[in-house]
């Protein structure tokens, strides 16, 4: 059984990777998606369950006893590094860390906020920066055991992909590159089906002249600082990235 861990800040691109490693090719597969209560103890308990024939789990645990393939989503939450290593040792595992440019990153979930009408949406962007930093810090300072992904080269660069997808031990399929189903919606254009036409790179635009959005995300120095050594390590192009 193949075990793929995936952690991501919402709105960072999660559902895009996630839909290529759905359609890879494995068709026995349980995706327990943006799930609650990890714990390597649930992990242990519920893979001698059976499974409930529900191919995708929102939130909750469910059982995946042999199934070719399981798949674990964790969203908008500091990377839990202590359960993490409990998990080393599985045969055939395989963790997935997700980053985006924090500032289209914090623009799509900027507008998330706003369409679900949260009363709380600075402080919700607040949170989700602070989380943001502490990705970027891992994602500098990790050890070969995760598989870092860069959401702004990944959709960029096809060799970056399918190295990826190589490490990942599945079939990459570049045809569903750009497909937008289910959780991936962009709220930026609820009806489009891919990102052929839109602007993921700019998201940032939208809000360029939001008094709030600029003092708590566009003026942040540490943002800035962290997103270069990061456009650095991942030799990312920045005059692209830049805003």
């Amino acid at each position: 059984m193949k075990v793929i861990i995936q952690i991501g800040i919402k709105r960072s691109g999660n559902h895009g990777i996630l839909n290529l490693i759905k359609k890879s090719g494995i068709k026995n597969y349980i995706h327990m998606n943006d799930i609650h209560h990890f714990t390597y103890a649930n992990f242990e308990y519920f893979s001698k369950k059976e499974p409930e024939y529900k191919p995708v789990n929102d939130h909750t645990w469910t059982g995946f006893k042999g199934v070719d393939m399981v798949i674990i989503s964790l969203e908008n939450k500091c990377i839990p590094e202590k359960e993490l290593e409990k998990f080393h040792n599985i045969p055939n595992i395989h963790f997935i860390i997700l980053l985006r440019n924090p500032f289209n990153n914090a623009a799509s979930a900027y507008k998330y906020f706003i369409a679900n009408q949260c009363n709380s949406s600075m402080i919700l962007l607040k949170y989700i920066m602070t989380v943001w930093k502490q990705y970027a810090n891992f994602f500098l300072n990790s050890n070969p055991k995760y598989n870092l992904i860069v959401y702004d080269k990944f959709y960029k660069d096809k060799k970056y992909r399918e190295t990826i997808f190589e490490k990942l031990g599945l079939k990459y399929n570049e045809e569903y590159l750009n497909e937008i189903n289910g959780w991936g919606r962009s709220f930026f254009d609820l009806n489009a089906t891919n990102t052929n036409n839109q602007k993921i790179f700019e998201r940032w635009k939208v809000f360029e002249n939001d008094t709030l959005f600029k003092k708590n995300v566009m003026d942040d120095k540490e943002l800035h600082d962290l997103w270069g050594k990061i456009c650095e390590k991942f030799e990312i192009n920045e005059n692209l990235e830049k805003h």
